[in-house]
């Protein structure tokens, strides 16, 4: 069907061991699975990788931002 979208927002448990990231939306993700997950929900956004490690002057986001 034209428009329909494969569900990649299923709920994944991602690992706690991969490094940080920084996404194209400011925003350090505790790791890419993270990333993927708020760039999933957030298609409006079109959050991207930018660079691995805390994005500058950013904290570790422990909860990725997910639109209600």
């Amino acid at each position: 069907t034209p428009g329909t979208k494969t569900n990649c927002c299923n709920d994944v448990v991602c690992p706690e061991d991969d490094p940080p990231v920084c996404g194209s939306d400011g925003v350090t993700y505790p790791n890419t699975c993270d990333l993927s997950f708020a760039s999933c929900n957030n298609p409006e956004r079109n959050i991207t990788l930018v660079s691995d490690g805390a994005c500058p002057g950013q904290p570790v986001s422990q909860i990725p931002q997910v639109a209600a």
